[in-house]
């Protein structure tokens, strides 16, 4: 008796993971017009990023060059630095 409760659990529980695993999730919408991700920045859309950095003034000016660079290379990405100076956490 034991084993066959233990074989009719065993198989409910593979048979609600296996049912769970096979629904398909519903497609997220974009708002009309919104461009992000890779796909958006092969459409020609400019994308801009968020480089959060903690170093010191002389460091900063040495990502900005840096940045400029990447910037020239790559038309339709900017990316901003939020530099918190002297920050240790």
């Amino acid at each position: 008796m034991k084993t066959s409760t233990l074989l009719v659990i065993l198989l409910t529980a593979a048979m609600l993971f296996l049912w769970g695993c096979a629904r398909p999730q519903p497609a997220q919408q974009q708002p009309s017009g919104a461009a992000t991700g890779p796909a958006a920045a092969k459409r020609g859309a400019k994308v801009e990023l968020t480089l959060f950095t903690w170093t010191r003034e002389d460091e900063l000016a040495v990502n900005q060059e840096l940045l400029r660079a990447f910037e020239q290379s790559h038309p339709d990405i900017s990316v901003r630095i939020l530099n918190v100076p002297g920050s240790s956490e």
